[in-house]
């Protein structure tokens, strides 16, 4: 079943949009989409795994020239890697900075398995402490 042509059909035809896979012969086949869905849980992050498959895999594919004809996917996945990371910070799955959040803190502090702080706010105002 390949993509009916409306992206609010199902997450499957979503998928197949954003990620613009939308022939009759798609790259990625619903079975494909539906496990990578499901082990992701999120049409975003589903979306965007799939495209960094997809522009690793035309990664693999050489550039060539013949005659006045050449090919060169450089540009072409450089924009597709882009939309990937879109898709997958959109989706939560962006840069994470941990122990900024005082909820973050509160379950660092509450670790007791974990080491002591080696530094502290304000431990080279008074030298002698």
């Amino acid at each position: 079943m390949p993509y009916s042509g409306d992206p609010a059909a199902s997450d499957l035809d979503w998928i197949w949009f954003t990620i613009r896979d939308t022939s009759a012969t798609p790259h990625f086949s619903a079975t494909e989409l539906a496990a990578v869905l499901a082990d992701e849980g999120d049409k975003e992050r589903a979306a965007g795994v799939l495209l960094k498959a997809w522009v690793i895999e035309m990664l693999q594919e050489p550039n060539f020239t013949i005659g006045s004809f050449s090919e060169n996917h450089g540009s072409t996945l450089s924009d597709l890697l882009a939309q990937a990371e879109t898709l997958l910070a959109s989706a939560g799955l962006g840069l994470y900075a941990g122990g900024v959040s005082e909820a973050d803190n509160a379950v660092i502090a509450a670790d007791t398995d974990r080491p002591s702080k080696s530094f502290t706010t304000g431990m080279f105002r008074n030298p002698n402490a």
